[in-house]
């Protein structure tokens, strides 16, 4: 029983496309409660938050021919999903186009998150990423447009040297950019409360001809398989010899098994996990995490456990 999204942000629709944004790129399971997507309101009491989902501006807004047990919120006139649905630039079509592109994207249903450096205060950014594909994202949680915006801390996600991006959201807006000796992009820019799903659609090597760089830097793979059922592989890569610290823990964060703690040489390496904690017996199904980390770096991956 909390206040409605759209009413704990003043009703601002900027605010509420970039949550979205935000919420539906993070790792994790979403879960949209029903009105959300078309910024229904509500506060205080529960009946308030529960009121008659609005399809349409026409009789008790679509939800019943009868009398509903809770009256309509009287914005239903202009707020509801038939009129929402013939706007393309509405919070149900964002919404739409969201989940669409997290449906498609295996970074942003399983892949790994490292947080990125913002030059820019309101502008959050971070990377997800798999086997399978690099997603760079962007999100300004500020009305103003922020311009020549550097991200840092990309060394262990993308490769010194050329990259094609391309907005997933947005096909259409394709953009070169470079990763600088300093692991950093500079020169970006964002609109007021913009959302950017970067895809690395290719890398360009400093030599032409040698084709595309591998990753580099410490990385962390998404275990497989996974979902897992009764053992699973983590594969890791190690820009130098390290202090590798390999842990799996569960949704509280506590330490449930330990894979991995000593030196270990530069380059590819893999551990597995059986299911089983400290004292070797199994664990229940569910989600779980797995840490990597290094001493002055840290990787998380989420992992799930099914029966």
């Amino acid at each position: 029983d909390q206040d409605r999204v759209f009413t704990v942000l003043g009703e601002d629709l900027g605010k509420a496309k970039v949550a979205a944004g935000i919420y539906l790129s993070l790792p994790g399971v979403p879960f949209l409660y029903y009105g959300e997507e078309i910024g229904m309101t509500g506060s205080g009491a529960h009946e308030n938050i529960r009121t008659p989902m609005q399809w349409t501006d026409g009789l008790n807004a679509g939800f019943s021919t009868g009398t509903p047990w809770q009256a309509v919120n009287g914005d239903y006139l202009t707020r509801n999903v038939a009129d929402f649905e013939a706007n393309p630039n509405s919070l149900l079509e964002w919404y739409k186009k969201l989940v669409h592109v997290r449906n498609g994207s295996s970074a942003l249903r399983r892949g790994t998150h490292a947080p990125l450096g913002s030059s820019s205060t309101p502008v959050m950014a971070f990377a997800r990423s798999d086997s399978l594909q690099t997603l760079l994202c962007l999100a300004n949680t500020s009305g103003s447009t922020q311009s020549g915006l550097t991200v840092s801390g990309l060394d262990g996600v993308l490769a010194q040297g050329a990259h094609t991006l391309v907005d997933l959201l947005d096909p259409s807006h394709v953009m070169d950019v470079a990763v600088n000796p300093q692991g950093e992009i500079t020169g970006l820019s964002l609109d007021g409360y913009g959302v950017r799903t970067y895809e690395v659609k290719r890398v360009s090597a400093v030599d032409p001809g040698t084709g595309d760089l591998p990753r580099t830097g410490l990385r962390l793979e998404q275990n497989h398989p996974n979902p897992f059922n009764p053992s699973t592989t983590i594969r890791y890569a190690l820009p130098e010899r390290s202090h590798v610290k390999i842990g799996v823990y569960d949704v509280a964060g506590r330490e449930v098994a330990l894979l991995a703690d000593g030196i270990h040489e530069e380059g590819p390496g893999e551990v597995r996990w059986n299911g089983v904690d400290h004292r070797g017996q199994a664990m229940g199904a569910g989600v779980y995490f797995v840490r990597l980390e290094t001493g002055h770096e840290t990787r998380l991956a989420k992992m799930t456990l099914v029966k």
